[in-house]
């Protein structure tokens, strides 16, 4: 599959950073776009939480699908087939995968369907590397507690590893029963 620009952005409120952008083999500077733009292909991808497949770019008919005012505007080089997808785990949308290319009629249904498959494995990798982050941060404060109070650390855990729970939760819970005491 040729592609003469690829996009990548992540997801964070309401906004799609495009941090990783290659365009005909230069690298282009980041950029954001509002996810409530109207305007933007990427963002209605996030709204709809759907892939789409553009093989004329230039053409007002394919692009007033999925903007409001169906002009392309151009970070780089005009471009007339692009792929655009969002990249998900589960229902919440992460990030996108922008991929395009200078010439009509370039991508077809299966290569939408494998940025896809691989946009699903992105989605995947970025949920653990999130929750990753977060259980490093959680058992970073578990230790430093457990230094200060260790026999009141060892009790809760036997309590909270009894309960159903996830192993984050529990510590979690943990951390937020001595922050209030």
């Amino acid at each position: 599959m040729d592609f003469d620009s690829l996009v990548l952005g992540k997801v964070d409120s309401d906004t799609i950073y495009f941090n990783w952008s290659i365009d005909v083999n230069k690298r282009v500077d980041p950029f954001t776009v509002d996810t409530h733009n109207n305007n933007s292909l990427s963002a209605w991808v996030y709204r709809n939480k759907k892939s789409i497949k553009i093989n004329d770019a230039l053409s007002i008919e394919e692009i007033s699908k999925y903007k409001e005012v169906p002009d392309m505007n151009w970070y780089g080089y005009k471009m007339e087939s692009m792929i655009i997808v969002p990249i998900m785990f589960k229902n919440e949308v992460w990030g996108i995968i922008n991929l395009q290319s200078k010439g009509k009629f370039k991508y077809n249904d299966y290569d939408l369907e494998v940025i896809n498959m691989l946009a699903s494995f992105i989605g995947v990798a970025m949920k653990n590397w999130k929750d990753t982050s977060e259980l490093i941060e959680v058992n970073s404060k578990l230790e430093e507690l457990s230094k200060t109070d260790a026999l009141r650390v060892s009790t809760t855990v036997i309590f909270y590893q009894k309960s159903s729970k996830t192993y984050l939760e529990i510590i979690k819970q943990i951390i937020m029963t001595f922050l209030l005491l």
